[in-house]
């Protein structure tokens, strides 16, 4: 089902959208999730509907962090939208206050509700006690024990807290519209466009055992709708495993990563060819996750999409350039520098357009 399925006739819409953007200093510098986004705020508005979007940014691991606030993403929001829209900007998205403010919008109104992760009801876990507990377990401390027990008590009672905060959120609106995989792969919930296409990132979970047995006992469940493309994106070493479980089934492989060139020395990589020949068809790239956690930007980003498109000499080209500009550059250590000026236009162009597909 699309949003096009859906009788909205003036209703309140709540939308989970996905705007987990790069921020530096305040200043949004890659707007592809929020442009991509707009597709769908424009349909909704266009029925007259009031619209609260909720998404997350970063990690700030259930507290509060300035840093990290939607308010950036409200004004870019603002901004995209011009005259089409009111933007407003919620001081949190729990609350008698957000309650109040959901209640009075009203169409042609946007309310964009605060990080989710400022709560640590939203994912189920509290991210610092997780955090320390690990760190006193790695030091060997004492205190190790008693840390995981609290981590663990608190994962509890926000995993028991969720059911009623998902009612709250419920109560704001009529209608609620999840578009928040429609970056990743320029999905299109508009009457007419492209196949809606659904992918699972595994991320660095389960051996190839393990997800052959899961992928085995699922395949029957997952096939079959002819509406959605499916696939499962698994950690490098259950890629065969993954092939082999799923083959006839019509859902695709996909990986987590790839290198921008076909061969050398990069340790821990694997090219685009390597993947084809596994039966490989598609590869999760720009990961806000490998951006936070790996530093990778807008350029390396730029290059792996080229390589999984198969543009191999512009791929080269650019590689090189960018180790000459990064070895001119000694006081930087000669490393791989970016230079953002190569990484905007092709890497915004690719989110719209189409799939990463390999």
């Amino acid at each position: 089902m699309t949003v096009a399925d859906l009788d909205l006739g003036g209703k309140k819409v709540l939308m989970r959208v996905d705007f987990n953007v790069p921020i530096e200093q305040g200043v949004i510098t890659d707007d592809t999730r929020i442009v991509a986004a707009l597709p769908t705020i424009r349909y909704v508005l266009e029925k007259g509907c009031p619209l609260i979007l909720m998404s997350h940014l970063g990690r700030p691991k259930g507290r509060k962090d300035d840093a990290l606030t939607l308010q950036p993403v409200a004004a870019r929001l603002a901004e995209k939208l011009g005259s089409e829209a009111k933007v407003k900007m919620a001081p949190d998205w729990l609350g008698q206050e957000v309650d109040d403010m959901a209640a009075a919008l009203q169409a042609g109104e946007i309310l964009m509700l605060e990080n989710t992760r400022f709560h640590a009801v939203e994912e189920g876990k509290d991210g610092v006690l997780e955090d320390t507990a690990k760190k006193l377990a790695a030091d060997g401390k004492p205190e190790a024990e008693e840390a995981k027990r609290a981590a663990a008590e608190a994962k509890k009672r926000l995993k028991d807290e969720q059911p009623g905060v998902a009612r709250r959120l419920a109560a704001m609106a009529d209608v609620y519209i999840n578009d928040a995989f429609g970056a990743a792969q320029g999905v299109a919930v508009i009457p007419n466009k492209r196949k809606l296409f659904l992918a699972g990132n595994w991320k660095m979970n389960h051996n190839a055992a393990e997800t052959k047995a899961v992928l085995e006992e699922l395949r029957a469940k997952l096939a079959g709708p002819e509406h959605i493309d499916l696939a499962v994106c698994v950690p490098y070493t259950s890629l065969a495993a993954a092939v082999e479980a799923l083959a006839g089934t019509g859902i695709a492989v996909g990986a987590q990563n790839v290198h921008w060139l076909n061969r050398g020395a990069f340790t821990g990589e694997i090219a685009a060819d390597m993947l084809k020949e596994l039966g490989v068809r598609y590869v999760i790239l720009g990961h806000s996750e490998r951006r936070e956690l790996f530093g990778e930007t807008d350029l390396y980003v730029n290059l792996r999409l080229r390589a999984a498109f198969g543009n191999r000499s512009a791929t080269d080209r650019l590689h090189r350039r960018n180790v000459e500009a990064a070895q001119s550059r000694p006081d930087q250590g000669g490393g791989h520098q970016p230079d953002r000026r190569l990484s905007g236009g092709f890497h915004r162009r690719a989110n719209r357009e189409g799939d990463f597909g390999l």
